[in-house]
């Protein structure tokens, strides 16, 4: 049924033209609408068609956006790791240096 059925494709301007080919066929083939009701559905498609359009051009910008946002994400999660690894290190030579002090206090103990 050309009224409920809705291929899920990519839609472009010819897409308009097929659709309303393959409706006014349907029609023909059925001889069940009025001409007010094929205007008024012919409408409608096209409108659809129309807003079908602009979903895809927003799904297109969205994933545009989505891969800088993942982009993001990542680099975060680098930086993260980065300061991760810095606060270990950092943690390593405090410790290094709290040993070599009590290293040199017995030494210190001894000269004096």
């Amino acid at each position: 049924d050309p009224r409920t059925t809705m291929i899920a494709r990519k839609m472009t301007w010819d897409d308009d033209a097929t659709d309303i080919a393959n409706f006014d066929q349907e029609v023909i083939d059925r001889d069940c609408w009025g001409a007010l009701e094929v205007t008024g559905y012919k409408w409608s498609m096209l409108e659809r068609n129309e807003w079908m359009r602009r979903a895809q051009a927003l799904d297109k910008v969205n994933a545009g956006l989505k891969k800088q946002l993942n982009s993001c994400y990542r680099k975060i999660s680098n930086a993260e790791d980065k300061l991760r690894n810095l606060r270990l290190e950092k943690k390593g030579l405090l410790n290094q240096i709290e040993d070599n002090k009590l290293r040199l206090i017995p030494t210190i103990a001894r000269q004096q």
